[in-house]
């Protein structure tokens, strides 16, 4: 079964592109405008990880993250930004923060990296593989930025 996503930018070509490439690597994408709509989405829907922009209206990402890391500790956050600094953006509440770029290798090799580690931490016998995905050791993954994930009792 694939890993269901879901990504939230209010850049509705972004999300697109997101949805159709992701999708082609093997993922399920649902997409939303903002970070409000992705709060509504995870009141009903259950998902596997969650890619957010960091500016949007309404509510940014991080605020968003805070708001999944209270009521969904578990599930993996990843920001998604366009941001040069994207690093500063690093908390307990991201699991990773990915430079925005058509490139989507270092978004995807994160991706299938949380999933596996949420998979190990769920105690799941099932191995997640990712054909399409892209090794670990690629050279574009310099635009990666992996946050620290909290321990809960």
């Amino acid at each position: 079964m694939k890993p269901t996503i879901l990504f939230a930018d209010d850049q509705r070509r972004i999300r697109e592109y997101c949805q159709q490439e992701l999708g082609s690597a093997g993922f399920r994408v649902m997409t939303v405008e903002d970070g409000d709509d992705a709060l509504d989405v995870l009141e009903s829907v259950f998902v596997d990880l969650v890619i957010l922009d960091e500016h949007m209206p309404r509510t940014s990402g991080r605020e968003v993250a805070r708001a999944i890391r209270q009521s969904h500790p578990g599930l993996p956050v990843i920001l998604f930004t366009a941001d040069p600094l994207y690093e500063r953006y690093q908390s307990a509440w991201i699991d990773a923060t990915v430079a925005k770029s058509e490139d989507l290798a270092p978004l995807v090799v994160e991706m299938t990296t949380l999933l596996a580690a949420a998979g190990d931490e769920a105690n799941t016998t099932d191995e997640l593989t990712f054909p399409n995905a892209p090794d670990a050791s690629s050279p574009s993954l310099a635009s990666v930025s992996r946050g620290r994930r909290p321990t809960y009792a």
